[in-house]
């Protein structure tokens, strides 16, 4: 009796035995797969702010003032034609539309020069930029020499198959002077017309033209918020203060401010008078910094 008491505690001990080892395995298994993953954690952390760490240094280096003003040396070199504001004529156009425009009056020659700024790399923009605006292409023609840009958003620009960021208003040289878009086609609203122009020449003591949609919009705005339409023709006229020529996709409106209170906006056929107690607001508005 105590020899099967003996052997059967003998055997209750060797099973409690090695359970605990089994037991002792499966953490430490556990522990060593938990810290596997951690410390995959960390190398990808540590990976992330390698990317960084480079990408500061980079960008630190790539802006210091000699990069940039070797950057500079070589954009002038590359497009030494954008640099001139006296060219001999510049052609817009459409890609895939036969309808070009050549452009040679001097002060809007002088506009596309002020049009034309700073010139930078673009962010990053994937699988390609999203355009917001009509395309357009621009070719500038001076003594023989001939360069063609693309401007294909907003702000970005395609030259020989390099993308640069540059004025978010030299999509308006189009805007002015070609067609429009089938959505801006029909009976456009003529604060429309004014809000949605690409160019905007001043008629005062001397004359000069813009691309600006800032200064547009804010002209029609002043416009729109101020004056009062009014249904007659006025029949009696002061001087006129200040001619502006609005250009619309290939549309030029004329909005003449006489000295008094009245306001004459003429589209083709059509006028549209308007009063305005303060005839100098737009005046104001060209001449804010």
């Amino acid at each position: 009796m105590r020899t099967l008491q003996t052997i059967l505690f003998t055997c209750v001990l060797i099973l409690l035995l090695v359970g605990c080892k089994v037991e002792e395995v499966d953490v430490y298994d556990m522990e060593n797969s938990q810290l596997k993953e951690h410390n995959n954690l960390l190398q990808e952390k540590i990976v992330r702010l390698e990317d960084k760490i480079n990408k500061i240094e980079k960008d630190n280096l790539l802006t210091s003032p000699a990069a940039v003003e070797q950057w500079y040396e070589e954009f002038d070199k590359k497009f030494s034609l954008l640099r001139v504001d006296n060219w001999d004529k510049v052609s817009i156009s459409k890609p895939g539309d036969d309808n070009e425009v050549t452009i040679s009056d001097e002060r809007i020659m002088t506009a596309i020069g002020d049009l034309i700024g700073g010139f930078r790399d673009p962010e990053p923009f994937g699988s390609g930029p999203f355009s917001d605006v009509p395309n357009y292409q621009y070719t500038f023609v001076k003594d023989g020499e001939e360069l063609t840009i693309d401007v294909i958003a907003r702000d970005i620009i395609r030259v020989n198959d390099e993308y640069y960021a540059t004025s978010e208003n030299l999509h308006l040289l189009g805007n002015a002077f070609l067609t429009p878009p089938p959505y801006l086609e029909g009976n456009i609203p003529i604060m429309t017309k004014l809000a949605l122009s690409g160019y905007v020449e001043v008629d005062t003591d001397y004359s000069y033209g813009m691309f600006s949609s800032f200064r547009i919009i804010n002209l029609t705005n002043a416009l729109a918020e101020l004056g009062e339409q009014i249904d007659y023709v006025p029949s009696e006229l002061s001087e006129i203060s200040l001619t502006l020529h609005f250009y619309f996709f290939g549309e030029k409106i004329t909005l003449t401010v006489f000295n008094e209170k009245y306001t004459k906006v003429t589209n083709g056929v059509k006028e549209y008078w308007f009063i305005i107690n303060d005839p100098h607001v737009f005046e104001n508005i060209l001449n804010a910094g």
